[in-house]
């Protein structure tokens, strides 16, 4: 990875700050991520559909950029 690439978790936060501003919430399915208003379920979540945001390869548990 580049020094000026962000880590997956780095990215993630920032994806999680801007939902929130927004007043929406992020899920993570599988290697999916959505972005998505709280009243949908994360049954309704399809890759192909609307809320699809990101895939992300691999999520760790803190910033390794």
């Amino acid at each position: 990875m580049s020094e000026l690439t962000p880590c997956n978790y780095c990215s993630l936060k920032k994806i999680k700050i801007r939902a929130e501003k927004e007043g929406k919430i992020v899920t993570a399915v599988g290697q999916d991520i959505y972005i998505h208003p709280p009243e949908v379920e994360r049954k309704d979540l399809h890759e192909d559909g609307p809320y699809w945001a990101a895939w992300m390869m691999e999520i760790t548990d803190h910033c390794v950029c």
